[in-house]
């Protein structure tokens, strides 16, 4: 490799060794819609997707019935029915409850009009739409402990899990930094602050929450999310930690906190995005980091169970490029994006594949469905939302 400019050409240097490779076959699900945010799961047996469409300011749901998808939009296309003409294609989180043999679909989505969190929630024959937060009248300062509806920004990102003891959702309080959570009861939300306000009581007082992702085993609520620390002049993290918030209730006081991976040891930086994922009932997670030489950018993916925090395994991606959000894992594979393109790692064998050439940088969301027993990647790419097999 040389360089050259108008004062002539440098002296050649040996670049690193590249492999070339072949992207992943790709097959376009929706070609309206771009898919910046996106969830996955299943509901009724079937794979479903829910995704955001940024021209039309809607979220839309496609469900695999066996042969082919089918798309609907569920809101921010009418004012009847407890649905909004808002720009409802923000953050999307779902997740599925059961009450003896009735299933429900529950999605959480930013209103990027009003910056409030919603709520849609489908039995299998009707919508129930809500409001979860957002609509208060006046932002609640953090250092109340007596949770009520806020008037921040709560339109950032959220997580759910339905448990035994009903819905739970976490979401960003983008006004003032936390995390807060909300539980359905019955037809009404009970409030919480759950980390950010403080730093006793194994909390946080740091700026958490950019990243969040929830899981449920049986009764027990694991919430994995970021913490900002610090910042230099330009805004940008220079100390962060991955933290962990766990219950086996619904309850506030019940949280046991803990740090996944913190600054310290060669890592500048940690948890610049998060995962998480079930293995033989346990816990793991995957998250982003950065050495002292990359920051304010990430240099490598650390992964490993949430119990076995001081041995996380380590990958540099060097031969496919800077490392990057989003990442979603599977327990077998975890996409991540590699220099704005799409790449997808084996845990297994730690050997990583290119998945997509062309950029994903306005993809804030990807993951991973299941059909006929075959896992495809997901991402929203070009405007499209896009499968890729590999």
């Amino acid at each position: 490799v040389t360089a050259s400019n108008v004062l002539g050409t440098s002296e050649a240097a040996t670049s690193n060794p590249v492999l070339p490779q072949a992207g992943w076959k790709s097959t376009v699900i929706d070609p309206a819609a771009d898919a910046k945010y996106l969830a996955v799961g299943t509901f009724q047996g079937k794979q479903i997707i829910a995704y955001s469409d940024s021209k039309n300011g809607d979220l839309k749901l496609a469900t695999w019935n066996g042969k082919s998808w089918t798309k609907t939009v569920v809101d921010g296309n009418s004012k009847f029915g407890g649905k909004t003409t808002d720009d409802v294609s923000g953050y999307i989180s779902l997740c599925t409850s059961k009450v003896g043999k009735l299933e429900s679909l529950n999605i959480f989505y930013g209103d990027l009009t009003n910056k409030d969190l919603r709520y849609a929630s489908y039995n299998g024959t009707k919508w129930i739409y809500d409001l979860v937060d957002g609509n208060g009248p006046i932002i609640q300062p953090y250092k109340e402990s007596a949770r009520v509806r806020t008037a921040s920004d709560v339109s950032f990102d959220s997580a759910c899990v339905a448990t035994p003891a009903g819905i739970q959702v976490f979401y960003r309080d983008e006004s003032q930094g936390i995390l807060l959570g909300a539980v359905r009861v019955g037809a009404t939300w009970r409030y919480e602050l759950v980390d950010g306000d403080r730093d006793t009581d194994g909390r946080s007082t740091g700026d958490v929450a950019f990243h969040l992702k929830a899981t449920a085993i049986g009764n027990s609520v694991y919430v994995a999310y970021d913490s900002v620390i610090a910042i230099n002049a330009d805004k940008k993290a220079i100390k962060g930690e991955v933290r962990m918030a766990t219950r086996a209730s619904a309850y506030p006081e019940d949280w046991i906190y803990s740090t996944v991976s913190t600054s310290g040891n060669g890592i500048a930086v940690t948890g610049f995005d998060v995962a998480t994922y079930i293995s033989a009932n346990k816990i793991s997670a995957v998250w982003l980091t950065a050495s002292g030489l990359t920051v304010p950018n990430p240099d490598q993916l650390q992964y490993g169970q949430a119990s076995l925090i001081s041995t996380p395994m380590s990958v540099i991606p060097d031969p496919f490029g800077t490392p990057s959000a989003p990442i979603a894992t599977n327990g077998e594979q975890i996409l991540f994006g590699c220099s704005t393109r799409l790449c997808s790692l084996n845990i297994a064998d730690q050997t990583i594949a290119l998945v997509s050439t062309a950029s994903i940088e306005n993809s804030v969301s990807d993951g991973w469905v299941t059909l006929k027993g075959v896992k495809y990647a997901l991402i929203g790419l070009g405007g499209k939302l896009t499968l890729f097999k590999p």
